[in-house]
């Protein structure tokens, strides 16, 4: 009798922990973006209104993200932390899958806030060419 009676162990993280380390992931994130929002994207929206760059240009689409997200943190916040207490209020089957979602959506925050800030480094070096450039 080689066979095992006994149901599978769950690997299950307890609640608080799977959101402990999303939010470690998340913060450090969060803080880089909070920290060019105020610092440094309103002095390259200056460099590039001295330099007259195009608006249209495809890397200013950095800059309507960044101010887009913003202006709409709050509702956005909602709409993520309702998409977490939903599954853990109504879905059996989410324990099972919490650890892997609010890894996921650390990664992918984590991804965003990395292509945003690289382009706005590549925003800056453009426009401060144009600056350099346009005297």
């Amino acid at each position: 009798n080689g066979f095992n009676m006994n149901p599978p162990v769950q690997n299950t993280a307890p609640r608080w922990a799977a959101y402990l380390k999303a939010s470690a992931q998340v913060v450090p994130a969060m803080a880089v973006w909070i920290f060019a929002c105020v610092f440094v994207v309103p002095k390259l929206k200056e460099i590039c209104a001295a330099t007259n760059m195009a608006l249209s240009a495809p890397i200013i689409t950095a800059l309507t993200v960044s101010d887009f997200v913003r202006t709409n943190f709050n509702l956005l916040s909602v709409v993520i932390l309702t998409a977490l207490i939903l599954p853990e209020w109504r879905s059996r089957q989410w324990p099972h899958h919490r650890r892997r979602v609010s890894g996921l959506l650390g990664y992918l925050l984590n991804l965003a806030v990395l292509a945003i800030m690289t382009a706005l480094c590549v925003l800056a070096v453009v426009a401060g060419a144009n600056l350099l450039h346009a005297k």
